[in-house]
């Protein structure tokens, strides 16, 4: 984790918003640069996906 290597295969954040449209737009952080706060209503979706492509070669062995 401490050295990122996850985030080449990651390309997605944890989910999205979920609204009256699948990927309604909303903004994620306040005016100050904050991550927002949930609140009742609100809702979004949990879907962490890695991509690894079948032409990637440099992974460990291990």
């Amino acid at each position: 984790m401490a050295s990122e290597s996850y985030k080449r295969f990651t390309v997605h954040k944890t989910g999205h918003w979920l609204g009256m449209d699948a990927h309604d737009v909303d903004p994620y952080h306040d005016e100050a640069g904050n991550c927002r706060t949930l609140t009742a209503g609100m809702i979004f979706t949990i879907e962490p996906k890695n991509y690894i492509p079948e032409t990637f070669n440099d992974l460990p062995d291990e």
